[in-house]
């Protein structure tokens, strides 16, 4: 079974046509002189909510989850795949590119930059400009969706996205694409593991733990055949300059790092993402943003120089990238969740456990009966009797 989300890009270089043909090199030839799409790092932003939230016509509090993709890639994109673990109907897809164009303060909040959005009514793409970004966000509808099919054998769902405009233009050479939707959730069994904490008897009837284990690209995980079918249509696997990572819960909710990359955390600002999540929703309570980056490494790389001396050799120092291909990440919450079956159990446990002392206490009364002036001696010896082997077993249960 496929554990790891996958994603793959075509650009319009890459056609089904001959490429061969004149008029097919000419395109090619003008759009590079356009555009220097040399940079074909993608930036990768992963949002995984688990928030209780209420709507205001039905003040019901229900939980909310969702995982948010938002994906930089080169303006030559032209389709882009995803290979879900799980499945997802079309109707749990929401674009959301509107919504951030409409609330400046959003757009600025999920960057973390000061950004201004400008559009057009007859275009379906925004420009977004900053000191440090422009990109165009390209807004996604069902039209962009050219296939969207789940494979119950392999637990995959497949979404081709296809970008119908085109942006090779020179007035565009320094922005890059940015598209970001939203994938319902039913539950998180994709993506972790839920356990009773079971270092408690009295702890566990009241909270659970979950084991998250998030893969991006990594091949081990992702399904072979879908992978090769994938990559036989012309896509394939990008390299990404940034992953980002964020989950977000309720502040009662504890987050353990397992994982190298360094955490980070926030305190969501709730009336400024109530927009964000849907109409007419806002948060039951206070909520953490947890955040782990993973970023491209630059290291000094060693090239020799040849030389017209073959006895001397010289060294140059050039800058060497390395991109990130993959991405892993292991985290554990706990959070309330009381489980009633337990409570009831503990409940009889209790009173058969009051059942039986009640009864061998008329037991032992009734033996004792018969000794006399002597029974309440016998009362107090088997009473302090009782406290010194319960005292030695808390003792040694502490060591």
């Amino acid at each position: 079974m496929m554990k790891s989300i996958g994603v793959f890009w075509k650009n319009d270089n890459d056609r089904d046509y001959c490429k061969q043909c004149p008029h097919h090199q000419m395109e090619v030839k003008s759009a590079e002189t356009a555009i220097n799409n040399s940079d074909e790092d993608f930036e990768f932003q992963i949002n995984l909510w688990n928030s209780d939230v209420k709507s205001l016509t039905f003040p019901q509090k229900r939980r909310f989850r969702a995982i948010d993709f938002g994906i930089i890639c080169p303006l030559c994109t032209k389709k882009l795949v995803l290979l879900l673990p799980f499945k997802a109907d079309e109707s749990d897809f929401h674009d959301l590119a509107r919504c951030l164009s409409l609330d400046a303060d959003l757009l600025c909040t999920v960057f973390n930059e000061d950004l201004k959005s400008t559009s057009k009514p007859s275009k379906s793409y925004y420009k977004i400009d900053g000191k440090n970004l422009n990109l165009l966000m390209y807004e996604l509808s069902k039209e962009n969706l050219e296939e969207f099919i789940y494979d119950e054998q392999a637990n995959v769902t497949q979404i081709t996205i296809t970008i119908n405009s085109n942006f090779n233009t020179a007035s565009f050479k320094d922005y890059r694409l940015f598209v970001r939707f939203r994938i319902m959730l039913k539950s998180f069994g994709s993506f972790a593991k839920k356990k009773k904490v079971s270092n408690d008897w009295l702890q566990s009837a009241f909270s659970s733990t979950y084991m998250f284990d998030i893969r991006l690209n990594d091949v081990r995980e992702l399904s072979k055949k879908k992978k090769e079918l994938v990559e036989f249509n012309g896509f394939k696997l990008p390299n990404f300059s940034k992953v980002h990572f964020f989950y977000m819960a309720d502040s009662e909710e504890s987050v353990e790092n397992g994982s190298s990359i360094k955490l980070d955390k926030r305190l969501l600002e709730n009336d400024r993402w109530h927009s964000y999540l849907g109409d007419k929703i806002e948060f039951v309570s206070e909520n953490i943003a947890h955040h782990w980056k993973c970023k491209k490494e630059f290291k000094m790389g060693i090239k020799k120089v040849d030389t017209s001396n073959p006895e001397e050799t010289k060294i140059k120092y050039i800058p060497d990238s390395r991109p990130i291909t993959d991405f892993t990440l292991f985290f554990k919450t706990e959070f309330s969740d009381c489980q009633i079956k337990r409570l009831i159990l503990y409940v009889l446990i209790v009173m058969l456990l009051g059942f039986i002392a009640s009864a061998f206490v008329t037991l032992i009364d009734s033996w004792l009966s018969c000794i006399g002036e002597y029974k309440q001696l016998v009362w107090g010896t088997l009473i302090i009797v009782l406290c010194f082997i319960l005292y030695f077993c808390l003792r040694s249960s502490t060591k």
